[in-house]
C-alpha cells in the first residue's frame, strides 16, 4: 500500500471523497482504498501504487495526485541531504532531471531556495552512485522533468512525487476558452453536487453556456480522462486492460442544451463534435419547461461587465430562474448571494469569492 495525496480546491474535499468512493467501488470492489485524512485542500489515501496512479484517469475533481514517498523529521540541511540521497529514485523514475517546489512552516528549515538546492544535490548524489543506463537516458531524453514537492511543517518533512504533470483540470487539447471560463474540475464538482444520483434519465440546460465547460463536464464525468500524465514515463506501469475500463454511468443525459447571447461563441461551440445542442439565446427569454436541471456561471461584473446594479441583476436572474420547475445551480459572486435562499457552497473562482447556489 502507498500513500497518495489528492489535491483539490478548498471547499470540495468532501465531494472529492464521495467521487473517489463511488468510482473506486465500481472499478475495484475487491481492492482496499483507505481514506486516511481530510484536510483543507485535499485528502490523503492509501492504496496499491498502480491503482493510485490510475486515479489520474478516473477522477474529475482533483487538481493533482501526489505520491508520498517519504515522511521524516528533519531540522537541518545536512540531514535533508542525507534523506534525499538515500531515497531509491530509480524505483520510480527513468530520468535524473527534477524541479522542486518547497513550502516550509514553523520549521528550523526556512530558506526555501537552500532547501531546493540541497534536495537537488541529494538527488544528484544518488544518481552519481546509481546511474541510469545510456539506453534508458536516450529513450526518455525528451520527457518533461519530474516534479518533486517538499513540505516541511513543524520539522516534519513530506516528500511527494507529482504523478499528474499539468493540473488535472486540463482534460485534453481544448484551446478555445472564454474570458472567464470555469476550471473543469470545479465544474465537475459542482455538477456532482447538483445532479447527485438521479433515478431516471434527465435533461440539462446552461442558459449562459459560454464555451460549454459545465455541459461538457456533465457528459464526461463517468469517462476516463484522455491525456498524458507524468507517471506514464515511470518504471511503474498500470495494466493495459485498465485503459478499456468503462463505468456504468450513474447519469443518463437525454438532452443537453447550451445557449448564449454571443453568436460567435455559439458558432465556435457548434464546430466541436459534442452531444450538446448549442443555440443563440437570451437567458431571460428561454423556455425552461423541458429540462430537469439548469446550471449556469453568469458574468460576475469584473472580467465580464454587467451594465446594471449587480445586486439587482443577480436578484432578477434568481427570480426568473425560480419560476422553472428544474433543479437550479447558479454561481454568484459574494456578497450578491445575500438574501437568496438555497443550499450554498463557497469557493474561490479566479481570485473571486463566489457561491454556488442550489435552489
Amino acid at each position: 500500500m502507498n500513500d497518495f495525496f489528492l489535491t483539490c480546491p478548498i471547499g470540495f474535499e468532501s465531494l472529492l471523497e464521495d467521487e473517489l468512493c463511488l468510482k473506486w467501488d465500481e472499478l475495484f470492489p475487491e481492492i482496499e482504498c483507505i481514506v486516511k485524512d481530510i484536510v483543507p485542500g485535499g485528502i490523503l489515501i492509501s492504496c496499491p501504487i498502480e491503482h493510485g496512479l490510475f486515479l489520474n484517469y478516473v477522477l474529475k475533481i482533483p487538481s493533482k495526485i501526489l505520491l508520498r514517498i517519504k515522511e521524516q523529521k528533519c531540522r537541518d540541511l545536512p540531514k535533508l541531504f542525507k534523506i534525499i540521497s538515500k531515497i531509491d529514485w530509480k524505483k520510480y523514475v527513468n530520468q535524473e532531471h527534477f524541479t522542486v517546489s518547497v513550502t516550509s512552516k514553523k520549521s528550523r528549515l526556512i530558506h526555501t531556495k537552500r532547501i531546493e538546492n540541497t534536495v537537488l544535490d541529494g538527488i544528484k548524489k544518488y544518481f552519481h552512485a546509481n546511474a541510469i543506463s545510456e539506453k534508458t537516458k536516450e529513450k526518455f531524453q525528451n520527457i518533461p522533468k519530474e516534479k518533486l514537492f517538499i513540505r516541511i511543517n513543524e520539522d516534519l518533512m513530506t516528500v511527494s512525487l507529482d504523478t499528474s504533470g499539468e493540473l488535472l483540470h486540463i482534460r485534453s487539447n481544448i484551446t478555445f476558452r472564454g474570458h472567464a471560463s470555469i476550471r473543469e474540475n470545479i465544474a465537475a464538482a459542482l455538477l456532482f453536487k447538483l445532479i447527485s444520483m438521479p433515478n431516471k434519465p434527465f435533461s440539462i440546460l446552461d442558459p449562459m453556456c459560454g464555451t460549454g465547460t459545465l455541459l461538457r463536464e456533465a457528459h464526461t464525468f463517468f469517462e476516463l480522462n484522455n491525456r498524458d500524465f507524468l507517471f506514464n514515463n515511470w518504471k511503474i506501469e498500470i495494466p493495459k486492460e485498465w485503459s478499456e475500463l468503462n463505468f456504468k454511468s450513474k447519469w443518463t443525459i437525454n438532452k443537453s442544451f447550451g445557449n448564449d447571447i454571443d453568436p460567435e461563441i455559439i458558432e465556435q461551440n457548434q464546430k466541436r463534435n459534442e452531444p450538446i445542442e448549442y443555440l443563440v439565446g437570451d437567458c431571460f427569454k428561454q423556455n425552461t419547461d423541458h429540462v430537469d436541471f439548469i446550471v449556469l456561471n453568469p458574468p460576475y461584473g469584473k472580467r465580464v461587465k454587467i451594465s446594471e446594479n449587480r445586486f439587482h441583476y443577480f436578484k432578477k436572474l434568481y427570480d426568473y430562474l425560480s419560476k422553472a420547475k428544474a433543479v437550479k445551480g447558479m454561481i454568484i459572486p459574494c456578497p450578491f448571494d445575500d438574501h437568496l435562499k438555497g443550499e450554498k457552497i463557497y469557493f474561490n473562482q479566479n481570485g473571486i469569492k463566489v457561491c454556488f447556489l442550489i435552489f
